[in-house]
């Protein structure tokens, strides 16, 4: 007969997911934003190099300016990147660590092929 866990650790596993899946929230919508801001940089870069094959060096210092601004938005992101990356890796260490308490980390290493453990 399998054993339910007890109140501690079901408690445990609500509060841990509770806080993952608020740390999740914005980690997922500030990698949005980088990479939302590094394909438009690629789409820049991508059209200027277009526009030097054909010979037109007329927006060198328009693409700069831009690639500046677009720099000075990763700075800002990054800034916010340390405190919402410390943030998701805490949670992400108290789900495994419920996990392990409850055996599921077992379970998930035996069904994806990580049977070292």
């Amino acid at each position: 007969m399998e054993q339910r866990p007890g109140i501690v650790l079901r408690l445990r596993a609500k509060y841990a997911l509770y806080t993952y899946e608020k740390a999740e929230k914005p980690h997922r919508e500030l990698v949005r934003r980088m990479q939302a801001l590094e394909a438009e940089r690629e789409a820049i870069l991508l059209a200027d190099r277009e526009r030097r094959l054909g010979g037109d060096t007329s927006c060198t210092y328009a693409v700069g300016k831009e690639m500046l601004r677009i720099n000075d938005k990763f700075v800002e992101l990054n800034a916010d990147w340390e405190s919402v990356d410390a943030r998701m890796k805490l949670a992400y260490v108290r789900v495994q660590a419920v996990l392990k308490a409850t055996g599921y980390d077992k379970a998930s290493a035996y069904l994806y092929g990580d049977n070292e453990t």
